[in-house]
C-alpha cells in the first residue's frame, strides 16, 4: 500500500477516535430529583402565644386584693418529615413540588401571682406555677424556584416559593381567680383563688405564606446525595377563641373555701367591657425554622 493511502486511513481513523470521544463527553445534566428527608423545626415562634389576666379590688376586711395570671403557650420542637420533587430546566435553576407533615407537643405554663392586705395592715402572699397541655400540627406544601451551582462535585442550592398549611391545634391551661368568702357564723373572712380551667377547643385552618430554604447536596455517587438544608416557612398568625371551663372548684391556698360554682356570671365579669380583664381569644403564630436532613436521587439526564 502507497503512503498517501496510509496516510489517508491513518487520518479518516484519527477524526473518528475523535468524533466519538466528542460525542461520549457531551457534558449533560440530571433533569429530576427526588428526595426524602427529617430533621427538627425550632421555634421562630411555633404557635406560640401569650395572655395575662389582672384584677385589683377589695371585699369587707380585705382592703387590698391583687391577682395576676401570665399564661403562655408554646409548641415544643418537632421531628418534621417530608418528600421533594424537582425538574430542572437548565443545570441551575428548576422548580420543587414539596409535601411534608411535622407534629409537636404544646407546653401551657401559667405563674399566678396573689396578694392581699388586710385591714388592720396585715399583708400576704402567694404564688403558683401550673402546667398545661396541648398539640399542634402542620401539613406545609411548598412550590419553590430552585437555584443551584456546583462546587466540586458537590452542589449548593437556594430555593423559596409560595406556601400552603393545614394547621391543627388545641391547648388546655388554668388560671387563678380570687375569691373571698364569709365563715358560717359571720365571725370570719376567708380568703383564696380557684384555679379555673381554660382551654382552646380542637380547631384546624387553611393559610398560604412562602418559604425560603438554603442547603447543599453532598455527592456520594451520581444518582445519590446527602441533603442538608435550613429553611423559614411563614404562615400567618391565626385567633384562636379561649373557653373557661365551668364548674365548681375548691380554694388552691387553704381548705375554707371549697366547691365554689364558676358560671356565666363570673365569665361576664372578667370579659364584659371595652377593656377586659381576660381576653377572650389568643393570637397564634404558626411560623416555624426547619432544619432538614435527607437523600436526594438525581435521574434522567439531558444535555446542556
Amino acid at each position: 500500500m502507497n503512503r498517501p493511502v496510509i496516510g489517508l486511513c491513518l487520518l479518516l481513523m484519527t477524526a473518528g477516535a475523535a468524533s466519538a470521544q466528542y460525542y461520549f463527553d457531551y457534558p449533560t445534566y440530571k433533569k429530576f430529583e427526588i428526595g426524602v428527608c427529617g430533621g427538627v423545626a425550632l421555634s421562630n415562634a411555633p404557635f406560640a402565644a401569650t395572655m395575662a389576666y389582672q384584677d385589683h379590688w377589695s371585699d369587707l376586711l380585705l382592703v387590698s386584693v391583687t391577682e395576676a395570671s401570665d399564661i403562655s403557650l408554646k409548641a415544643r420542637a418537632s421531628l418534621p418529615f417530608g418528600l421533594h420533587v424537582s425538574y430542572f430546566f437548565t443545570p441551575r435553576i428548576g422548580i420543587r413540588l414539596e409535601v411534608g407533615q411535622q407534629r409537636s407537643d404544646v407546653s401551657a405554663l401559667t405563674d399566678f401571682a396573689f396578694s392581699w392586705t388586710w385591714a388592720d395592715g396585715r399583708y400576704f402572699q402567694n404564688q403558683r406555677t401550673w402546667e398545661g397541655t396541648g398539640r399542634a400540627t402542620t401539613l406545609p406544601v411548598g412550590l419553590d424556584l430552585i437555584w443551584k451551582r456546583r462546587f466540586g462535585r458537590h452542589e449548593g442550592f437556594f430555593a423559596g416559593g409560595l406556601s400552603c398549611y393545614r394547621h391543627t391545634f388545641w391547648a388546655e391551661s388554668s388560671f387563678g381567680y380570687g375569691i373571698s368568702k364569709m365563715s358560717a357564723d359571720g365571725s370570719e373572712q376567708y380568703i383564696d383563688a380557684l384555679r379555673v380551667g381554660l382551654r382552646i377547643p380542637k380547631m384546624s385552618w387553611t393559610s398560604f405564606g412562602f418559604n425560603l430554604g438554603l442547603g447543599l447536596n453532598i455527592k456520594l455517587s451520581g444518582l445519590v446525595g446527602v441533603r442538608i438544608e435550613g429553611g423559614y416557612w411563614f404562615s400567618p398568625k391565626k385567633r384562636a377563641a379561649l373557653q373557661f371551663v365551668k364548674g365548681d372548684y375548691d380554694g388552691v391556698f387553704f381548705g375554707n373555701i371549697k366547691g365554689i360554682n364558676f358560671n356565666d356570671g363570673d365569665i361576664q365579669l372578667l370579659t364584659a367591657g371595652f377593656n377586659p380583664k381576660m381576653p377572650t381569644s389568643v393570637r397564634l403564630n404558626p411560623s416555624f425554622i426547619r432544619l432538614a436532613l435527607g437523600l436526594v436521587f438525581s435521574l434522567g439526564s439531558a444535555e446542556y
